[in-house]
């Protein structure tokens, strides 16, 4: 299922007003991607369990139940979550351009982290029954 998303969404971006959703910050990445995508992403970079390269995939059941009252995703959806997930971190350009011209040694602890997600869903057989 594809649509308009934000591109980066998590956490950081939200601007919450006496317990409310305000609003969400930061829109330079909006396009055409699957909604899992985002849900997946947003998950993986915004939960405290996965900082470590890790992905509790039992408290990620959670996420999608709650995720999922929002967005009505597919069963397809879901079956290929992971795996679209890990090839495109994989083919993701992001941080080289950062590191190499602007010399910022902190993207690398993100591309450490990315690295160690692919390899813990490398190490799954079998990825759907995760999503």
């Amino acid at each position: 299922t594809f649509g308009m998303t934000h591109g980066d969404y998590n956490c950081r971006q939200l601007l919450v007003n006496k317990g409310k959703l305000a609003t969400v910050l930061d829109f330079s990445m909006v396009s055409n991607k699957p909604y899992i995508w985002e849900m997946v992403r947003s998950y993986t970079i915004g939960s405290k369990k996965c900082q470590n390269g890790k992905i509790d995939f039992a408290d990620f059941e959670k996420y999608k139940e709650e995720y999922s009252l929002y967005f009505k995703l597919k069963k397809f959806d879901f079956d290929y979550a992971w795996e679209m997930y890990k090839i495109q971190l994989a083919g993701s350009p992001f941080g080289y351009y950062e590191y190499v011209y602007n010399n910022n040694p902190s993207i690398l602890n993100f591309a450490v982290w990315r690295t160690k997600i692919i390899r813990a869903l490398e190490d799954k057989k079998d990825l759907k029954r995760f999503a």
